[in-house]
């Protein structure tokens, strides 16, 4: 159920850090939408409501996905456009943060998958 909470919070809240004005306030390494987000969840919660009802195992997923998002593109992957070098990234983040992130993941890029293309149907 928390983490079922959790994707819910990170499919809403992922679409902030694509927002171009959060963008260019980012120093230049910062730039992508997933330290965006993170950087306001850390810096401006109130900001991200959603993230306030989370409990500090769900918030913590969330920040994790949205690393592993940040260091390995699964569409990318899909479309075989990733080197052996980022399915080894993958591979470390796994063994490091544990199945349990991993599931976490995998059940993200459901959400997102799925939205790819809602507003066509």
């Amino acid at each position: 159920k928390e983490a079922a909470h959790a994707v819910l919070v990170f499919l809403a809240i992922r679409g902030i850090g694509k927002s171009q004005p959060l963008i260019s306030a980012m120093h230049r390494d910062e730039q992508t939408p997933e330290v965006v987000v993170q950087r306001l969840i850390a810096s401006f919660p109130t900001k991200v409501p959603s993230c306030q009802a989370l409990s500090a195992t769900g918030r913590s997923l969330v920040e994790r996905a949205l690393d592993i998002h940040r260091a390995f593109n699964f569409g990318h992957f899909l479309q075989g456009e990733n080197t052996p070098r980022h399915v080894g990234v993958l591979q470390g983040i796994i063994k490091e943060e544990g199945t349990e992130v991993l599931r976490f993941y995998l059940l993200s890029l459901v959400g997102v998958m799925c939205g790819l293309r809602g507003e066509e149907s």
